[in-house]
């Protein structure tokens, strides 16, 4: 993950305080603000050049699974087809766009070839769409985002085909969630439910 962070008169005026705005509704309490969304690194359109001045700062981990308990897995937050990954939740230190970044990697089974690594940026407009989005989607479906994002492997960083990226609706995510996951056994489906009720929180 590149590092590079642009110089203040770069960043600009606008960017600097939707940051600290960002900042203080993440970290005092108004996790649902709407402050910044999409990502600045949307108005970039080399990819290359998006990637590389995406300083971020680490908001959540969700880790490699979403588990209801240390024995019932919901699903792993990485595509079935690769090896091991995990998911977090960043925040942009220019203009304190979230995202959900996910990384995962297939081992390569030759010891004299390195390991295939892949990320997927996508952009989400609070604390409570991305934890949804974490408990609603396994690693290929976030993998599938539909609207337009940045893939990124160990060869290319591109921007994907699509729309431009709209913030997704809680209460109809939280309904998403319940029909897919319609088939758990309650004890399963009153844990489903708190998590869904501790949405949002750090």
């Amino acid at each position: 993950m590149a590092s590079a962070v642009p110089d203040g008169d770069d960043a600009g005026g606008v960017q600097e305080t939707a940051m600290k705005e960002q900042e203080g509704s993440i970290l005092g309490g108004n996790k649902d603000s709407l402050i910044c969304y999409p990502c600045h690194i949307y108005g970039i359109k080399d990819a290359k050049e998006a990637d590389a001045v995406n300083e971020i700062t680490r908001v959540k981990d969700y880790g490699s699974n979403l588990s209801l308990d240390d024995s019932f897995t919901i699903h792993s937050n990485y595509p079935d087809s690769h090896e091991e990954g995990r998911r977090i939740l960043a925040r942009c230190n220019i203009c304190g766009g979230l995202m959900l970044r996910q990384l995962s990697k297939i081992e390569c089974p030759y010891w004299d070839e390195p390991d295939e690594y892949y990320h997927d940026y996508v952009p989400v407009a609070t604390v409570k769409e991305a934890d949804l989005l974490n408990i609603l989607w396994n690693g290929k479906e976030l993998a599938e985002y539909p609207f337009r994002h940045i893939k990124r492997d160990d060869y290319r960083v591109l921007w994907t085909d699509g729309k431009e990226p709209e913030p997704y609706d809680p209460e109809e995510l939280k309904q998403k969630i319940r029909e897919k996951y319609a088939g758990l056994s309650p004890k399963h489906r009153e844990m489903l439910e708190k998590m869904i009720s501790q949405t949002g929180k750090l």
